[in-house]
């Protein structure tokens, strides 16, 4: 209900995308769908502790103003930009307070992870972002992960975590009707950093400690993101450019290609993130370190084939040559 009156708003105050040949869209798009997003997850949340009676802690205080700092600097970044240093160190900040809110929770254990941590959540917070490039896709893939992680959440009787899923869930949904291919508004940054924030904060409640059948299934579950992302900085890499550069190189934009739909290559990516999700909830449930290690293993090898195909389907021949004697 809130993403056509935010539409409207993103109209009315010229908050919009302008093509720059990164996207698909060849029109002026709005943004500010990220608003939306955010707004629904906080009602829902604040809905739930109102019905319920639950007492609000100061961790969980700590969690969402993360998520609001995490809104703010999306929202700057839209309007007027930001370096990419400086949102590298507010992200970090976001991962601070998230991670030093989930240990003093406890809901995660084992100090040793704590560093790890933060990077895991400022690398999802980018992969989140990285995926908001062609229509439908981020708010899909958070969906399709919010379903595994708060399935798995609520099964561990997790109240918080799963109030947060299942808020982000059926707000990533909401929005996803405006946003299916061709998109009548875009998330923003405003909404990707959020997203992938929440996404980040479920995964380590989901986790809770450092033993790998415990990591296992919400990296099972976030396999796609962190897929695209470590699929651009490795190509982007090798052809010299700034990981930061965007374009149409994404996993999203070369599977596209390859279908030629952009409505086709959203519903492929839906259909992959659930069978991630599916199989994180199988690790999650036999719960036995060989069996993670083997799912781990056998889908980082699916991914890596997978990224090899895409790479040479969608690069021509003589670019790869040019490319070939700097190698």
């Amino acid at each position: 209900m809130l993403t056509p009156t935010v539409r409207r708003l993103a109209l009315r105050l010229s908050f919009v995308d302008v093509p720059d040949g990164k996207r698909f869209h060849s029109a002026a798009v709005p943004l500010l769908g990220g608003v939306a997003v955010v707004a629904s997850v906080l009602l829902a949340w604040i809905a739930a502790h109102l019905v319920y009676g639950i007492e609000t802690t100061p961790p969980e205080l700590v969690v969402v103003l993360g998520f609001l700092l995490s809104f703010g600097l999306g929202l700057h970044d839209d309007r007027k930009g930001m370096p990419a240093k400086v949102k590298l160190s507010v992200q970090t900040a976001c991962a601070l307070l998230l991670v030093s809110g989930c240990y003093a929770a406890g809901w995660m254990r084992g100090g040793l992870l704590f560093p790890l941590a933060v990077v895991w959540v400022v690398a999802i917070m980018n992969a989140t972002n990285f995926l908001d490039n062609m229509d439908g896709v981020a708010g899909g893939v958070a969906a399709a992960a919010c379903l595994a992680l708060g399935l798995q959440l609520s099964a561990e009787q997790h109240w918080v975590g799963g109030v947060l899923a299942a808020s982000l869930l059926g707000a990533s949904l909401g929005f996803l009707r405006y946003n299916f291919p061709p998109a009548g508004i875009f998330l923003g940054d405003a909404g990707s950093l959020p997203v992938g924030y929440l996404l980040a904060a479920l995964s380590i409640m989901a986790a809770g400690g450092p033993d790998f059948e415990s990591v296992a299934p919400p990296v099972l579950t976030l396999a796609y993101p962190v897929f695209d992302i470590s699929f651009v900085t490795l190509v982007r890499t090798r052809e010299h450019r700034r990981i930061y550069q965007g374009g149409k190189d994404h996993t999203s934009h070369r599977l596209a290609t390859v279908l030629g739909s952009a409505r086709g290559t959203a519903l492929v990516i839906y259909l992959v993130c659930l069978a991630f999700g599916a199989s994180g909830l199988v690790v999650y449930r036999v719960g036995r370190p060989l069996v993670s290690l083997a799912a781990v293993v056998v889908l980082a090898a699916l991914l890596v084939a997978l990224g090899v195909m895409l790479y040479r389907a969608t690069t021509r021949p003589t670019e790869r040559a040019a490319r070939a004697p700097g190698d």
